[in-house]
This record gives structure tokens, sequence and C-alpha cells, in this order.
């Protein structure tokens, strides 16, 4: 990922002094494979049949503790990869909750 597009981006505004003051703190991460797990703790079973209906069979990790920590009254935020689930993290527990307000 060094030396790609978007890491010059990276470097190009961390540098700029109209952006300093709003960066607290640049990493690159290393890649990661992705770990699964079962939806079947973090869900109910309605909306587990639903995640069913559109074939999603687990849970990433990054939502499973998410959603734990949610459940627990947590505040969250979640930093990831495109495509992995992020959207979907965020809707699972209005979804509940929506589900438990009718």
């Amino acid at each position: 990922m060094v030396g790609t597009p978007f890491c010059r981006f990276i470097d190009t505004i961390s540098l700029a002094s109209e952006f300093e003051p709003s960066l607290a703190h640049k990493r690159i991460l290393d890649f990661i494979a992705a770990k699964t797990t079962s939806k079947a703790p973090y869900l109910s079973d309605t909306l587990a049949s639903g995640l069913d209906l559109l074939g999603i069979e687990s849970l990433y990790s990054h939502q499973a503790k998410g959603l734990k920590l949610v459940k627990s009254g947590k505040n969250i935020v979640v930093v990831t990869h495109t495509a992995s689930g992020k959207s979907m993290m965020f809707n699972l527990p209005v979804l509940k909750s929506l589900s438990q307000s009718s």
C-alpha cells in the first residue's frame, strides 16, 4: 500500500498546514485476512433469519465484537476496509431497536 496514490494523498494532506489541526493520527495497517464467526449469539432469531434470506451465513469478527459492545451500551467507531460490513454493522442495532419497538 505504501506508494499508492491513496498513500501519497494522505501524506500530502498530513503535511499541509491547513489540515494539521484536524489530523490526530496517521498509521498504515498491514493486511489481515478476514475472520468470521457465528451470528447466533449476537442477533435475534428474526434478524438472523433475515440475513439467511440474503445469503449472509456469518458475521465478520469485527461485526460480532461491535454488536457485542453496542448491546452492552457502548458507543463505537468501526474502521475497516471497503465491503467489510460497516453498513450492516451500523444497521443491525437500528433494525433490532425498530423490531423491539413495534
